[in-house]
């Protein structure tokens, strides 16, 4: 994928461009599928099932 590639280039493998313990990651799991409904990115966040920003939780309905 894109995001491994730029580790690869960078030397940064297993730290950058994965899901792993001990990656740096800013991640959003959305209720939905934004490839087919873009809807779902929209207004104050209320699809976003998970929030993650530098490795820090920031929501979680997940659980």
């Amino acid at each position: 994928s894109a995001t491994s590639v730029a580790a690869q280039i960078l030397q940064r493998e297993g730290e950058l461009g994965c899901i792993a313990a001990g990656a740096i990651a800013d991640l959003l799991v959305v209720d939905g599928d934004p490839l087919s409904d873009i809807s779902c990115l929209v207004g104050q966040g209320e699809q976003l099932a998970m929030i993650v920003q530098g490795g820090h939780v920031h929501k979680n309905t997940l659980a």
